[in-house]
């Protein structure tokens, strides 16, 4: 086994050794709740900052810039600035409303697990996978398209980083030992059991 990949694996999914050690006891550790709120938040968080950002561009162009500069990019566009910005913040609120509900649901699932304290472990194959789909947000206008990192055990995907990605897909389909919360089945840490580095 390689003796870099438990503190690879520690360092890019955010738990520490006494953190593992609560989890090998079936416990969640109390310096895991913060981060995993942020992990049920995270859809959440990131439609707030796009929308806050884009309501921050409105009211800088609404301030400073002069009518006439208007004029002149409607003139260039073919169309009404004041339809491309209403259709942009409709697209921006629809999505904000989206992941605030999707955020909700992940907060009620996750409040009985902290509440109870218990930690689940699954062992078994684990192998690395990355979906593309249409981003969301002003990405989701744009029709940019973003990627989205898992770990997979059985029928299970489990969002992780890229750099968490990127540290386990040398060793996918190796056998590692993952530590959940019981019903949110956020990722609480991960640890090696049997490892073989894939070819690819």
């Amino acid at each position: 086994m390689d003796r870099d990949l438990p503190r690879c694996l520690s360092e890019v999914n955010g738990f520490t050794e006494s953190e593992l050690a609560a989890n090998r006891q079936y416990l969640i550790a109390r310096s895991q709740v913060a981060r995993l709120y942020g992990l049920a938040l995270k859809p959440f968080q990131a439609s707030l900052y796009t929308l806050l950002g884009w309501l921050v561009f409105l009211f800088v162009v609404k301030t400073l810039c002069p009518l006439q500069l208007f004029v002149l990019i409607e003139a260039a566009i073919g169309m009404s600035l004041f339809v491309l910005f209403a259709f942009i913040t409709v697209g921006v609120l629809l999505a904000f409303v989206r992941d605030l509900f999707t955020s909700f649901g992940a907060i009620t699932e996750l409040i009985p697990d902290i509440i109870q304290g218990k930690a689940v472990c699954v062992e078994g194959r684990v192998s690395t996978s990355v979906v593309t789909e249409k981003g969301k947000g002003m990405a989701e206008l744009h029709g940019e398209n973003v990627d989205y990192y898992s770990y997979a055990i059985g029928n299970e995907y489990l969002p992780v980083t890229k750099e968490a990605y990127d540290a386990l897909r040398p060793y996918s389909g190796s056998v590692f030992r993952v530590y959940l919360t019981p019903r949110s089945r956020l990722l609480l840490s991960i640890e090696p059991i049997k490892v073989r580095r894939s070819r690819s």
